[in-house]
């Protein structure tokens, strides 16, 4: 799970304040080598990812929260040429609201028409859903979906929950929208028993290092979900 790839501070600093989720590009450029390094994974994005569960081979699945313009600008040039797919998960307030870091509504499509990459919801205000009454859930995963498929002309069907907040009424909502798979933001492996419209995600920090991506790849960080 990535948010941010860029030098230097983002424009609008409240979705990341300590800068904890931006990225560096040449680290990026490392991790993306790592990746690749020896063919030991296969790289899928997070919806093809479960039809690839329960085989002999682990499987990794790259996405992004929130909808920045690096996203389209650097992520998607360096993991097309390599032929990784990935999925860009958009805030769509912050898209409608011309948020200087955020994706607007042509870059949305233009991202969406690269090869390999998903356009899924990330909620239309970044709220905790958890925490939102009934009519508020609906409004934010009915209202963000249709907002991104009438832009890109496709059908959105997956989403990440924001801060990671979600409960089992939250997931039932997700259900009822028509979405087939939706992101947590708990560290984890995730294997043919998960649930669908719970799947762990490993976050990638800005100080992570060369040794400690790669034991993020292997597991050796899902303790971390028991904080």
């Amino acid at each position: 799970m990535y948010h941010s790839v860029r030098d230097g501070e983002l424009y609008d600093k409240s979705l990341d304040p300590n800068g904890i989720f931006t990225v560096k590009p040449k680290m990026f450029k490392t991790q993306v080598e790592q990746l690749k390094y020896g063919n030991l994974y296969k790289l899928a994005s997070l919806s093809d990812g479960l039809g690839l569960l329960g085989s002999n081979r682990e499987v990794v699945a790259i996405t992004f929260d929130d909808g920045y313009k690096d996203n389209l600008y650097f992520v998607a040039p360096l993991l097309v040429e390599n032929g990784i797919p990935f999925t860009a998960f958009v805030t769509t307030d912050l898209s409608k609201n011309n948020k200087q870091d955020i994706l607007q509504p042509l870059e949305i499509r233009e991202l969406s028409k690269m090869p390999g990459v998903e356009i899924g919801s990330h909620g239309v205000t970044h709220r905790r859903l958890k925490e939102l009454d009934d009519t508020e859930l609906i409004n934010e995963l009915v209202t963000s979906k249709k907002y991104l498929e009438d832009i890109i002309g496709k059908e959105v069907t997956s989403m990440s929950y924001p801060h990671g907040s979600f409960d089992k009424r939250v997931q039932r909502a997700v259900g009822g929208a028509g979405y087939k798979i939706a992101a947590n933001s708990y560290f984890s492996l995730n294997n043919i028993s998960s649930n669908h419209y719970s799947f762990a995600r490993t976050s990638i920090w800005s100080d992570d290092t060369i040794r400690t991506f790669p034991q993020k790849l292997c597991g050796g960080w899902d303790w971390y979900c028991w904080r």
